[in-house]
């Protein structure tokens, strides 16, 4: 059973079309959506990528949960 859903957003125009399976899933489970903010690393930006990995996704990135 599904208890929670994770969802990330990044804060583009896309965020909205992210969000409607993730809450008509929980309504199916009666479930918890979390949405989890991320942002890029600026030390991506200034650095020119420098910060990443070897599969190229970024090291850092701040985030916040909400409720």
């Amino acid at each position: 059973m599904v208890k929670h859903i994770l969802v990330p957003l990044d804060g583009t125009s896309s965020d909205e079309r992210a969000l409607a399976a993730p809450f008509d899933l929980a309504g199916l489970f009666t479930a918890h959506v979390d949405l989890l903010h991320t942002h890029p690393d600026p030390r991506e930006m200034i650095l020119g990528g420098a910060t990443r990995h070897r599969l190229g996704t970024p090291l850092a990135c701040s985030v916040v949960l909400a409720h």
